[in-house]
C-alpha cells in the first residue's frame, strides 16, 4: 500500500476498516473513537456483544471488534477458533462475508451445548447480509432495550458462570491463568 493510499485510508476510511497490505499477514486497521461506532458490537461470528455479560455487567469488554488489547476481547480472540479463522486467517470482518457460510466451525460454535447463547449466530449473519451490519446492530439494540428481559438475561449468565466455576472447582481442572 502506498503512503498516499494509506493516508487517504486513515483519513477517509470507514470505522473498523481492515485493509490488506503487500506484506503477508499484515493489515492496516482504522479504529473508531472509543465506543463511538454502534457496529463495534457486531462480533465477527454473528453474536451481539451488547448482550454479553463482560460488556453489560463487568464493563471489561468493548465488543469483539475491539483490537486495543486493553479489554477482555483480546482473551476471547486468543481462544476463539471462529475469530481466528474469520479475522486472522481470512481477513474478513464477519463470517457473513465468507463463501463457506455456514462452515462446520461456525455450526459447531452455534450448536455447542455449552454456549446456548450462540444459537442465533447463523441467522444473525444472514440478517446482517440482508440489511447491513449497521441496521442489524440497531435492531439488536432495540431488541435488548427491554430492561425486564435484560435483567433476567444477566441473571441467567451469572448463574451459568457460577455453575461453570463450581464445575471446574469440583473437577479440579480449573484453567490456570497465564502469568
Amino acid at each position: 500500500m502506498s503512503e498516499e493510499k494509506l493516508a487517504d485510508f486513515l483519513k477517509n476510511g470507514k470505522d473498523w476498516s481492515r485493509v490488506r497490505t503487500s506484506v503477508p499477514g499484515v493489515f492496516v486497521l482504522k479504529l473508531p473513537a472509543y465506543r463511538g461506532s454502534p457496529t463495534r458490537l457486531a462480533a465477527p461470528c454473528g453474536l451481539y456483544c451488547g448482550a454479553c455479560i463482560d460488556y453489560l455487567f463487568y464493563k471489561k469488554c468493548h465488543g469483539c471488534s475491539c483490537n486495543r488489547g486493553e479489554c477482555d476481547a483480546s482473551a476471547h480472540h486468543k481462544n476463539c477458533d471462529v475469530y481466528k479463522c474469520c479475522v486472522e486467517q481470512k481477513g474478513l470482518e464477519t463470517c457473513g462475508e465468507c463463501n463457506e457460510l455456514p462452515c462446520s466451525k461456525l455450526i459447531q460454535f452455534c450448536y455447542s451445548p455449552i454456549w446456548l447463547s450462540h444459537l442465533p449466530v447463523i441467522e444473525n449473519l444472514r440478517r446482517q447480509k440482508a440489511v447491513g451490519v449497521k441496521r442489524w446492530t440497531k435492531e439488536q439494540e432495540e431488541a435488548w432495550s427491554n430492561e425486564w428481559y435484560l435483567q433476567r438475561w444477566i441473571g441467567l449468565q451469572k448463574e451459568c458462570e457460577n455453575k461453570l466455576k463450581q464445575s471446574f472447582a469440583d473437577s479440579k481442572h480449573a484453567p490456570q491463568k497465564k502469568k
